[in-house]
């Protein structure tokens, strides 16, 4: 029977960067060949190399949502103006409006109303891993959690105190147990 492709995502060693690769397995766990399944890939498509195989498929760099009319463009082209009013992309507002928020130290200024604020993300933004440049990720900005650290001490300190006490019976009473 015929071998079965598989095209899937798949992390970078470090975990900064996504890429398209090709298994064969379902799961996309096993590489079709020792290159991340390019060079099977090349091999089965005539020379075609797969997509994001050689650059992430999510970019790093910053997209511009500045939108301007073709019109205003082209009286700031003949009139040399340059106090045009800068709109906002179509496709920013969308990403915008779905995107996550935590506006929790935001102060709304068009209708000044706290029920505008969206704190919809913030434990999810606020539990987020800073990934830098090399793909490592950042732990320094982590800190320790109070309870947690409470509970691990007292644990700690009752097993102590639970393995002396043990000790303390055993050699005080003694272990005599009589079978007749």
């Amino acid at each position: 029977y015929a071998q079965k492709y598989y095209v899937g995502a798949y992390c970078a060693d470090q975990g900064g960067k996504i890429y398209l690769g090709m298994f064969t397995d379902d799961t996309c766990t096993q590489f079709a060949d020792r290159n991340a399944g390019r060079s099977t890939y090349r091999k089965l498509t005539g020379g075609l190399s797969l997509p994001f195989s050689d650059y992430s498929m999510v970019r790093s760099d910053c997209v511009s949502c500045n939108q301007r009319d073709h019109k205003e463009e082209q009286y700031k082209n003949n009139n040399n103006a340059n106090d045009g009013e800068v709109r906002i992309s179509e496709n920013c507002e969308e990403v915008y409006e779905a995107a996550g928020k935590c506006e929790t130290r935001m102060n709304n200024t068009r209708t000044g109303s706290p029920a505008t604020i969206n704190e919809g993300a913030c434990y999810y933004i606020e539990g987020i891993n800073f990934v830098r440049q090399n793909g490592i990720i950042d732990t320094s900005l982590t800190r320790p959690n109070k309870v947690v650290s409470f509970f691990i001490f007292l644990f700690a300190v009752s097993f102590v105190l639970l393995g002396a006490l043990n000790y303390y019976l055993r050699m005080k009473l003694g272990m005599k147990i009589n079978l007749d």
